[in-house]
């Protein structure tokens, strides 16, 4: 077996690949051992995710929904106390969700005790279009396509060898092109809960589908909490997206044709 990525020979050794981080919820999606290598599971680990799940609006959105990491930890948020104006730190508990409120000591000179007061922590922010989250798509585009065809040794050979996955596999190891674009939208809120069978409400943390245009470009779909993430696999180009959108009126792929009646809003 070769890496997905490197195209080095590996075995059963290897650490398991999570697609979507498991800090983002994911403990579904995950390869089985030698579809990546481990150097460049660890490179992706360190380099690409941990950018990812840096930026702002993942930090915000891992808070306010209570997304803790594999590690048991839920990002902290900092605020401040009005109208005193003392930061404050607010953490939230893995196990329960529930928060707690850490004053620094060089803050409690400032802060009128025993007064009424207002906590404000800054709202989830929209995510924008970066190197970062293209990287990022990279890397989980490339995977999702072998999540599809593990099972078949001779398909994952031809995934390995394709030549025209060279670039965006390269962008997602090495960050080759800085200006690949994407889109970025959000389709449903992120305290939309959905209906299954049972009529039992829950949210959706993450999804993702590809999508073939008529012009025969692939797109790599991905929605986190509703922020939906495009990518054209091919080469740093959205055009043939935006043409789709244009005559499907906005839809998303993942409402749209083979997924129109995948799930019922509340």
């Amino acid at each position: 077996m070769r890496c997905i990525f490197c195209k080095s020979q590996t075995s059963t050794s290897e650490p398991l690949e999570h697609i979507i981080p498991e800090s983002l919820g994911n403990k579904d999606h995950i390869l089985k051992r030698g579809v990546v290598c481990g150097r460049c599971n660890n490179y992706f680990s360190h380099k690409v995710e941990k950018l990812f799940l840096e930026l702002f609006p993942i930090k915000a959105l891992r808070f306010y929904e209570a997304i803790p990491s594999k590690k048991k930890r839920i990002p902290s948020l900092t605020g401040i106390i009005f109208p005193d104006l003392a930061v404050i730190e607010a953490v939230r508990n893995a196990k329960n969700g529930n928060m707690s409120l850490y004053i620094p000591e060089e803050n409690h000179s400032v802060i009128s005790f025993g007064k009424t007061g207002q906590f404000i922590l800054p709202a989830a922010t929209p995510l924008e279009a970066s190197l970062i989250i293209s990287r990022f798509m990279a890397k989980i585009a490339v995977e999702a396509l072998a999540y599809r065809v593990e099972t078949n040794d001779e398909w994952m050979m031809q995934l390995v060898d394709n030549k025209q996955l060279d670039l965006v596999r390269n962008h997602a190891r090495y960050g080759v092109i800085s200006n690949w674009p994407v889109s970025v939208r959000r389709i449903y809120d992120t305290s939309t809960r959905w209906n299954n069978n049972e009529d039992s409400a829950y949210q959706i943390v993450h999804e993702f589908d590809f999508l073939r245009t008529d012009s025969n470009e692939i797109y790599f779909v991905l929605a986190i909490f509703g922020e939906e993430i495009v990518m054209n696999i091919g080469g740093p180009n959205l055009e043939g997206w935006k043409t789709w959108i244009s005559k499907n009126d906005n839809a998303s792929p993942l409402y749209h044709g083979k997924n129109t009646n995948r799930e019922t809003k509340l």
